[in-house]
């Protein structure tokens, strides 16, 4: 079963601090000790909400994952052209201190129920490709349609990777302008 937002306000301040140092360094590897600096709180205070670090990364993942789902959902149901959607999903994986998405990825090779999650939401993200190139008016053979969305999010992805000062308007133009 994938997971859903359980977390408290408190134990949000200690994901958010996570993910601050997840920005800043692109990586999950952190100390208890950095993680408390960086959050202001003792170590007594996170053990309060967490039982130990690999349940913390667990719950960072499982959070920013439900997070990812619910604003992906919304903005699905918004009235917008397919270009303006596609703006909204590379906003959505940027890397940013609000969404470490890159150092999300290079943590969730530590374990097969981490990969699990994100393999699970690039799944999620392609089907809303798909979703919407059949809304913008392609039809056609839906094994193409699915390859295309995942060949078009492989290239959100990658472009991200490869060039980190690609800006999400600029990423949006490059696939927008590849026809379907």
């Amino acid at each position: 079963m994938l997971p859903e937002n359980r977390e408290s306000p408190k134990s949000k301040l200690w994901i958010f601090a996570a993910y601050r140092l997840i920005y800043k360094t692109k990586q999950f590897h952190f100390t208890l000790s950095e993680l408390c600096t960086e959050a202001k709180l003792t170590k007594g205070a996170f053990y309060h909400y967490f039982q130990n670090m690999p349940e913390f990364h667990l719950r960072v993942l499982e959070y920013w994952y439900s997070k990812q789902i619910s604003d992906l959902s919304d903005v699905s149901r918004l009235n917008l052209s397919f270009e303006r959607k596609l703006l909204k999903l590379i906003q959505l994986s940027e890397h940013t201190p609000q969404n470490p998405e890159m150092g999300m990825r290079s943590f969730a090779v530590q374990s097969e129920k981490m990969e699990d999650i994100l393999h699970h939401l690039d799944k999620y993200r392609v089907q809303f490709l798909v979703t919407w190139i059949e809304q913008s008016g392609h039809v056609g053979d839906m094994q193409k349609i699915k390859k295309i969305a995942s060949l078009l999010y492989s290239a959100m992805i990658g472009a991200k990777i490869i060039n980190k000062n690609l800006k999400p308007s600029q990423i949006c133009k490059f696939i927008s302008e590849i026809r379907i």
